[in-house]
């Protein structure tokens, strides 16, 4: 039995037929399908039984459905388009390869291998949010009248931004930076080290406001997830679930991401491990451009009781 993984590919480069070529014990070929590029792998399976897609039913037959192929078999050719989108961005223009969304492809090569699975072919899609705003007259009015007050926070707002493409694209580790970046540039006064940082971050009014909206925006979630992941980090660094912790975790991935080393580099193609990291700090980032957008568009003594609180 042979297994193909087959992606989307998409780069700077031309095809005038398609090009082969071999990564023991794999095959590699890119091609064009009908006006798109693919890339496709193939390996040959000898024990494929343990892996292939199956039927099941439960005891009361009353649930039905398939099992798909188990990630293991085919892990290594996902790790060489990796490898592939990595190393061909530098040498013949790869801009991408869906290698998160790849179409798995059975294919019998004997007679005994032929009419054993319910289904030869399946992928993985994520499901993506297809909403728009209708935009209006007003909201770019808006832009136009608040400008002066606003001219100053656009900086920030890029960085969230950014931040938000990326986090959409799943690409959870460079959304984390992004967004971190425009909390540094907001809140860290200039400071770089661990300690300072956290000094200035914990005495930021708008900043601890937005920590504690998203703290019991995920802790009153129906799922979760987010919450037990944040409150596992807390305790696994000896802090409370407050702001001060949140700030503490936060900072500490900076430091791991922000560096390209052997801890780090886990996380570059296994970003889905920092789901619950990006999502945190994205909400976080929201309220605080919400925050600042209000604040700065208010005058005197109404402005920074806002921005700095009562107390300052």
């Amino acid at each position: 039995m042979k297994l193909e993984i087959k992606a989307i590919i998409k780069g700077d480069f031309v095809l005038d037929k398609p090009v082969k070529a071999m990564f023991p014990p794999c095959e590699c070929v890119i091609y064009e399908e009908k006006g798109t590029y693919y890339i496709s792998i193939f390996k040959k399976i000898v024990d494929y039984r343990n892996y292939i897609p199956r039927y099941y039913t439960d005891s009361g037959n009353t649930i039905s459905g398939f099992t798909v192929t188990k990630v293991e078999i085919y892990e290594d050719m996902i790790n060489l388009l990796q490898y592939i989108e990595s190393m061909g961005a530098f040498n013949f223009g790869i801009h991408s390869i869906s290698w998160d969304e790849p179409q798995i492809i059975w294919i019998p090569q004997a007679d005994e291998e032929r009419g054993i699975m319910p289904i030869l072919s399946h992928q993985k899609k994520y499901r993506r949010d297809s909403s728009s705003k209708i935009l209006k007259d007003s909201n770019l009015m808006n832009l136009s009248i608040y400008r002066e007050g606003l001219n100053g926070v656009y900086i920030p707002f890029t960085y969230y931004r950014q931040g938000r493409i990326l986090f959409d694209l799943r690409q959870y580790y460079f959304a984390y930076i992004n967004f971190f970046m425009m909390l540094e540039y907001c809140f860290a006064n200039g400071k770089f080290k661990k300690d300072t940082m956290l000094r200035e971050f914990t005495s930021c009014h708008i900043l601890r406001q937005s920590i504690e909206s998203t703290l019991k925006m995920i802790k009153e979630d129906t799922n979760k997830t987010h919450f037990e992941w944040l409150k596992q980090e807390c305790e696994n660094r000896h802090k409370e679930v407050d702001v001060e912790g949140i700030l503490y975790v936060l900072v500490e991935f900076r430091g791991l991401l922000s560096h390209a080393t052997k801890l780090s580099e886990k996380y570059l193609f296994h970003s889905n491990e920092l789901f619950s990291l990006a999502l945190i700090i994205s909400c976080i980032c929201f309220y605080v451009c919400g925050h600042l957008q209000i604040g700065n568009c208010l005058f005197g003594k109404q402005k920074e009781e806002y921005l700095f609180g009562t107390g300052r």
